[in-house]
């Protein structure tokens, strides 16, 4: 069992590309903001949940165990990588990071542990959401 790591990537993206559009419309025109988590983890609930619609539509079992551990990690990675790679973009932009300067480095490493480990519970339960909705409306239809 396995995922399509192009069309993860691809919502991932697009999900992320969106909320980070919304948030800078927000704040332009409402001072409202979106939190930031809410930037790294609704990606990857969007991308998890379609590849496990998209493996029950084309054939595949509900994801259980051991393999599905290791479907959400190898989603983790992708994740981490975009999510890295988009911080690396932002920390280009003078001011942009004046606010992390104050939090001291291990504490900042911790907190970024744990939200990958958030995104990684997040997978691993959304990929099998995905597969058990698309499941359950293959039945009723």
């Amino acid at each position: 069992m396995g995922f399509d790591l192009m069309r993860y990537a691809g919502v991932f993206l697009t999900v992320s590309m969106v909320m980070m559009a919304a948030r800078a419309i927000g704040l332009m025109l409402y001072d409202f903001e979106i939190p930031p988590g809410l930037l790294t983890v609704f990606p990857a609930m969007a991308a998890a949940q379609s590849e496990g619609r998209h493996r029950v539509r084309t054939g595949g079992e509900v994801p259980e165990g051991g393999a599905a551990w290791a479907v959400a990690l190898g989603m983790t990675g992708i994740a981490a990588m975009f999510t890295l790679s988009l911080f690396l973009v932002q920390a280009a932009i003078p001011g942009v990071l004046t606010g992390t300067q104050a939090i001291p480095t291990p504490i900042l490493l911790g907190l970024t542990a744990v939200t990958f480990g958030m995104v990684f519970l997040v997978n691993r339960l959304f990929f099998t959401l995905g597969a058990l909705t698309e499941r359950r409306a293959q039945r009723m239809r």
